[in-house]
C-alpha cells in the first residue's frame, strides 16, 4: 500500500475542496472528493486515521462539524469569522492562558461581561450559564510570546465557534469596565478609567513575563495623567 498522505496535506485539500463549493458537504461525500483529489482510494489517503479525527486536530478553528454518525455536514467557517479581535478583555483572556489552580480539573467561564472565570473539581460544580474551557496545549514560558499569543487566540476561536460565540464580543470595549470582582454597574470617572486601562495594559503581559519588564515612574505618571 502507497503511503498515506500526511495530516497537513489532507486538512490543505479539504479546504480546497470547501472552498469551491457554497454548501456544506456531508462527511460522506468529502470522502469521495478526498479520493478524486488525491487520485487514490480513501483508504489509502487515510491509512489507520479517522477523516474526523484529522478535521478536529487540524482545522478546529477553520471547520464547523454539523450533526452526528453519517449525517455530519462539513461547513468552512467564513474568513470573517476568523479574524480575531486586536485585544481580548484581560480577564477573559486569562481564562484561557491562566494555568488551573492546583488540585482542579475543570475551568469555567462566566461569558457575560463582567467576565469571570474559576476552577472546580468536577464539572458538577461549574456555576449555571458558565461555560467550560479547555485551556490550549502546549504553553510554556520558553514559547516566544507571538507563539504563545497564537496558540491562546487559537483555542479562544474554537471555544467560540463550538459556543456559538462572535469572537469581537470578548474585545476590549471603549468604555472602561470595572475590576474583576467590583461593581460594574457604578460609572467609571476619568480617574478610574486611566487606571483601569494601566492594569488591562499589564494584564495583556502574561504573568511570567512581567517580571522582565520596568516601568518609569515618569512613564506611569504619564499614562495616568
Amino acid at each position: 500500500m502507497a503511503n498515506a498522505v500526511s495530516d497537513e496535506e489532507i486538512a490543505q485539500a479539504i479546504v480546497n475542496i470547501l472552498g469551491q463549493s457554497d454548501a456544506p458537504i456531508y462527511m460522506s461525500a468529502l470522502g469521495l472528493k478526498l479520493s478524486s483529489y488525491f487520485s487514490r482510494p480513501l483508504r489509502e489517503i487515510l491509512g489507520d486515521r479517522k477523516l474526523k479525527a484529522i478535521i478536529e486536530k487540524q482545522l478546529a478553528a477553520r471547520i464547523r462539524l454539523i450533526g452526528s454518525l453519517s449525517k455530519i455536514e462539513v461547513r468552512l467557517v467564513p474568513e470573517a469569522a476568523m479574524i480575531h479581535p486586536r485585544r481580548y478583555d484581560p480577564t477573559f483572556w486569562a481564562a484561557f492562558s491562566k494555568p488551573l489552580t492546583a488540585g482542579k480539573s475543570v475551568r469555567a467561564l462566566c461569558p457575560n461581561s463582567p467576565y469571570d472565570f474559576d476552577d472546580y473539581t468536577d464539572r458538577s460544580e461549574v456555576q449555571a450559564g458558565w461555560k467550560t474551557v479547555e485551556l490550549p496545549d502546549g504553553l510554556s514560558s520558553e514559547l516566544q510570546k507571538s507563539d504563545r499569543e497564537q496558540i491562546i487566540k487559537d483555542a479562544i476561536l474554537k471555544w467560540c465557534l463550538k459556543n456559538n460565540f462572535d469572537p469581537s464580543r470578548f474585545s476590549i470595549s471603549s468604555k472602561a469596565r470595572a475590576p474583576r470582582g467590583e461593581n460594574s454597574a457604578r460609572s467609571p470617572t476619568s480617574d478610574d478609567t486611566r487606571v483601569v486601562a494601566l492594569l488591562k495594559f499589564i494584564e495583556n503581559i502574561p504573568e511570567e513575563e512581567r517580571q522582565k519588564y520596568t516601568l518609569p515612574i515618569d512613564l506611569i505618571y504619564l499614562f495616568l495623567k
